[in-house]
């Protein structure tokens, strides 16, 4: 049975620049520092949206590392309930009728993507 491993995960913003700062450690179950990162963001506009970005980010790099049993730590209890809590979202119900093709998710979708991406981390732990 594999260990769990922790990732917290930490987020800074400068509202006049509208830049943000990201970052993850990965440590074992006994605590010890296995890997982290650093990135930075430009043009974000929120506190909220820069820690979105680094939780986002963060379970990408897990996704990437293929690290499994892993708890992600957050200091936001905004970010917490956006994650944990599904949005319910329509095309129809919304309005929103416009055909589109872009990168990337949503942003209205993101709290249900990054849900469902970290679900998907922790139901290999229970195999």
């Amino acid at each position: 049975k594999e260990k769990k491993k922790k990732i917290n995960v930490g987020a800074s913003w400068d509202g006049d620049s509208m830049i943000s700062g990201a970052a993850w450690i990965n440590r074992n179950a006994q605590g010890q520092v296995l890997s982290h990162s650093r990135r930075s963001y430009s043009g974000v506009r929120s506190f909220l949206k820069a820690e979105l970005l680094a939780m986002s980010w963060a379970v990408e790099a897990v996704k990437n590392l293929r690290l499994n049993c892993v708890i992600f730590e957050v200091s936001s209890k905004e970010v917490y309930e956006l994650i944990t809590k599904s949005l319910r979202a329509s095309v129809t119900r919304d309005l929103r009728l416009q055909f589109y093709v872009a990168s990337g998710g949503p942003c209205w979708l993101m709290a249900l993507i990054n849900l469902e991406a970290a679900a998907n981390g922790l139901s290999s732990a229970t195999d």
